[in-house]
């Protein structure tokens, strides 16, 4: 199906479009396309979007260039992985509690360049998917995004003035950097999930911590939640212009270290396998310290064959070689008991007779 810039589709209530092959619909900045008051489905039947190394649209189902409002229900109700670019979506009026503006459901979408305002519901829900969401607006909606499990891509956004910025549940485990995210009312982040979330890179609309830990609720809260780790943040709102300035990452005061090594010339050396706070650096960690070489001492050896029984009935033997190597000491074998046998007379020297 293709919708030509300009189209307005109109929808009677709880009524959808429903794609199960490919949706072109690309309008132009001057000839947006309006879907006016009902849900365009993508269905696990629909044609994926393909997109270059650059997240720039090659082929396969799109909407771009639309303006999409006044619904009753959700806005897009995606089970595949279309492109949605630089499109307008308002005034949704959900009359359901829990519906979204988008829904994504397993989905790779790219989601890019979009404006989502004054919505009373979720803007986006982002349900076990792998999704790219970047360089959108979401502003004065109810909640900014509901993550539920997943490791979607969330960067360059600026997530302002909604009700809540973020919630998230069941592991969900995001990369949630380089947006603005301010002012959002209720919490920048809310945490419903045991697991720690990476959150750095972000503005926050605060450089103090005091500050940027009020607007979080994660362990710190509910020690039965995970944490935010969100340093280190930016210092000022992002423009992404080369001048954004970020705050350094804490230091390290703990360690787990590896077992300590060899000692070779006095001293040996161990490594760190791991530091607290997570993602510091520096501090002062102990990897080396003084050691006394201790020789090796030998535990096997090689030797020569035995020797003649001696008259005090014993043999000897030496050792030719021995380990492990540059060894000393230990406790080789080199006597032993035998039986001396004297040799019996085969010539004589006699006195005169």
């Amino acid at each position: 199906l293709t919708i030509e810039p300009g189209v307005v589709v109109n929808f009677n209530q709880s009524t959808a479009l429903v794609i199960g092959g490919k949706l072109i619909a690309v309008g132009t900045e001057d000839k947006k396309i309006t879907f006016y008051g009902g849900t365009v489905t993508f269905t696990d039947k629909s044609v994926n979007a393909v997109t270059d190394q650059n997240n720039n649209y090659v082929s396969g189902s799109i909407i771009k260039y639309s303006i999409i409002e006044s619904g009753k229900s959700i806005g897009l109700n995606i089970d595949s992985s279309p492109f949605i670019s630089n499109n307008i979506f308002r005034n949704y009026t959900p009359n359901t509690a829990g519906l979204y503006v988008i829904n994504l459901h397993y989905s790779n979408s790219i989601i890019a360049n979009n404006v989502i305002d004054n919505n009373s519901g979720t803007a986006i829900n982002v349900y076990f998917s792998g999704a790219k969401i970047i360089n959108n607006t979401i502003t004065n909606n109810l909640t900014a995004f509901e993550i539920s499990g997943g490791t979607s891509e969330i960067s360059k956004n600026t997530i302002k003035n909604n009700y809540s910025g973020f919630y998230l549940q069941f592991q969900s485990n995001p990369k949630i950097q380089y947006n603005n995210i301010i002012n959002n009312t209720e919490s920048n982040i809310r945490m419903a999930q045991n697991t720690d979330i990476q959150a750095n890179y972000n503005y926050w609309g605060a450089i103090e911590k005091s500050s940027i830990n009020a607007s979080v609720y994660d362990y710190y809260d509910n020690i039965g939640l995970g944490k935010v780790i969100y340093e280190p943040y930016a210092l000022a709102e992002l423009k992404f212009d080369g001048t954004d300035l970020f705050s350094q990452p804490p230091t390290c005061t703990s360690w787990i270290y590896s077992s300590w090594g060899t000692c070779t010339s006095g001293q040996q050396t161990r490594a760190i396998t791991s530091s607290q706070p997570t993602n510091c650096t520096g501090g002062n960690p102990v990897l080396t310290q003084s050691c006394t070489v201790q020789p090796n001492v030998c535990s096997s050896w090689a030797y020569s064959g035995w020797s003649a029984c001696q008259s005090n009935n014993t043999q000897t033997r030496t050792v030719t070689s021995s380990s492990p190597s540059s060894c000393s000491g230990g406790s080789p074998v080199l006597t032993q008991s035998c039986s001396y046998v004297a040799p019996i007379c085969t010539s004589w020297v006699y006195s005169n007779w």
